[in-house]
């Protein structure tokens, strides 16, 4: 014989053994009753379950703590007298400015040199697009430092507030 007969020989066998075994495990499932529930089985156990109720475990309840006082909520007008202190500040947005350097002006219940307070959003990304800007005309409160710095003319002082977190800028929706 030579090398090829060999080959086709053995490959031969290979073939034989693969259907031997896949008619065996046909015949295998045939005889366990293949797809068809418990036909050909023999009597087996099936096991039962029996729902018990489970126990909640109870706990002793919990004293509700009274959650501190948050800021005095004051009006725009009101912030002028209140610099140095935290305050929720609210009132209406008369302006909107969205700077160049990436961060937003609003001004609260009138323009900064006739009493109106300044809230400066140090980062204008911290918002999605437009939700300040939509705020034109509506009622925001905002909580922080009520700081004051003198006009860039030097005519008046000004009254403001840096936000620096969204959580400080309250919007009814």
């Amino acid at each position: 014989m030579c090398i090829e007969d060999e080959i086709q020989k053995s490959q031969g066998n290979h073939v034989m053994r693969s259907l031997l075994i896949i008619c065996a495990l046909c015949l295998v499932v045939v005889a366990c009753g293949g797809d068809e529930g418990t036909k050909g089985t023999t009597d087996l156990a099936t096991p039962t379950y029996t729902l018990q109720p489970t126990k909640t475990p109870t706990s002793e309840p919990t004293p509700t703590e009274t959650p501190e006082p948050g800021p005095e909520e004051i009006s725009w007008g009101e912030a002028r007298a209140n610099i140095g202190a935290t305050a929720k500040v609210c009132g209406e947005v008369v302006t909107v400015m969205i700077l160049l350097d990436n961060r937003t002006v609003v001004n609260l219940g009138d323009i900064p040199s006739e009493g109106g307070v300044i809230v400066v959003i140090t980062d204008s990304t911290m918002f999605p697009e437009g939700v300040i800007r939509d705020q034109y005309g509506e009622d925001i409160c905002v909580t922080g430092e009520i700081v004051q710095e003198e006009s860039d003319a030097g005519t008046y002082v000004k009254v403001g507030i840096y936000v620096t977190d969204p959580a400080q800028i309250e919007i009814d929706e």
